[in-house]
């Protein structure tokens, strides 16, 4: 049981460290002002140098919402460094609002460059949003098998081991020095 407990903080310990010393802006990305009711997300992907994605923003506890329909994308743009600059649009006709997104401290910090023209828009000037991360129910969805010699932890990150997975994470310890 201790080698189980060791090897699950040893892999969670190492699979953390990418979440704060990455420097990747692919993934869910949300900022939330309870007071104003405002909430600003962001989902992006990156892809080498290139950045594609959508934003929504909602404020006035929900009277006014700009955000794409579906799985609709309507922001991208060019990657340097921990730098964005992303175009996007509106879904109330505005076009080719311009924005800098910038990787720090483990957020994404969003600054309103320009304005989109030809329609009405909803978007901060500034705003500071988090990474979600997914939590994993560790329990359910982790195998360890035991020889004299070694002790295999699998981590299934998809739910559960009877189904097909793309995303298992394997961990090998050495029971005898």
């Amino acid at each position: 049981m201790r080698e189980l407990i060791f090897g699950v903080v040893v892999f969670l310990s190492v699979s953390s460290l990418s979440l704060f010393a990455s420097d990747d802006f692919t993934g869910q990305w949300s900022g939330k002002k309870r007071r104003w009711g405002i909430i600003f997300d962001i989902e992006l992907k990156q892809n080498d140098k290139l950045i594609t994605g959508s934003n929504c923003y909602i404020t006035r506890n929900g009277r006014e919402i700009d955000c794409p329909e579906g799985n609709e994308s309507n922001l991208d743009g060019a990657i340097n460094g921990r730098h964005a600059l992303v175009e996007f649009n509106s879904s109330f006709g505005g076009v080719n609002g311009k924005a800098d997104l910038e990787l720090k401290d483990g957020n994404v910090l969003w600054k309103l460059i320009k304005d989109p023209v030809s329609g009405e828009f909803y978007a901060p000037k500034n705003y500071v949003l988090t990474k979600e991360v997914k939590e994993i129910n560790v329990k359910s969805d982790v195998k360890v098998f035991s020889t004299s010699d070694f002790t295999v932890t699998l981590l299934n990150t998809c739910g559960g081991f009877y189904t097909v997975c793309d995303n298992v994470n394997y961990l090998s310890l050495r029971n005898k020095e």
